[in-house]
């Protein structure tokens, strides 16, 4: 996937307090392993709460053939998105630490991004599956309840971004663990009349 910045952007860190991205970005590929003649061009701007959100996406057909809705619907955008925000990453270079011991970024020079993308594409972009363990369950659970000791209105979101580690954990995924905990008894069955979330 290829990465242009956007001209008038700047530098921005992400939720996860490890990545810093251009805060506009545009990322061009081809998003179908079975379908190479398109192509997708997807224009990426981070969030006011730190979260790289398409603002635009846009398919092309080199060959002209035609792109069905069922090509639409198999296209993982989350995903892309994600892969995409972690190439951008490799746009911010550290220059130093200045004496407060602030560390110092700017953008890349074109040949150090191109080095710095090599190595992204070195590294696998499968997601792992997180093996659901009684330790994990017992996590999840401690992680709920603290959250809504401490007055969360979504405690499962909490899990999502704690547990996830990362901005992008599935709010879904977090959802199954916290049933999971449920049933297991790490959590005690939950309250009628409350939202899930």
């Amino acid at each position: 996937m290829k990465i242009k910045p956007h001209k008038s952007m700047r530098l921005v860190v992400l939720p996860d307090f490890r990545t810093v991205v251009p805060s506009a970005f545009t990322a061009s590929g081809e998003p179908l392993d079975d379908r190479p003649d398109v192509t997708l061009n997807l224009s990426i701007r981070v969030d006011h709460l730190g979260r790289p959100r398409c603002t635009d996406f846009r398919l092309h057909s080199k060959d002209g053939a035609y792109i069905e809705s069922e090509t639409l619907r198999r296209l993982p955008l989350a995903r892309l998105v994600r892969e995409a925000t972690q190439v951008a990453s490799s746009f911010a270079v550290h220059r130093g630490t200045t004496p407060a011991g602030i560390s110092t970024l700017s953008i890349a020079t074109p040949e150090e991004a191109r080095k710095a993308v090599e190595t992204v594409k070195g590294t696998s972009h499968r997601r792992t599956r997180t093996k659901i363990t009684p330790d994990f369950l017992q996590r999840v659970a401690e992680c709920h309840e603290r959250a809504e000791a401490e007055g969360s209105q979504a405690p499962t979101r909490t899990v999502a971004e704690e547990i996830g580690g990362d901005w992008n954990k599935s709010f879904h995924s977090a959802k199954r663990w916290v049933q999971l905990a449920r049933k297991s008894g790490h959590l005690p069955p939950a309250t009628r009349g409350r939202p899930a979330a």
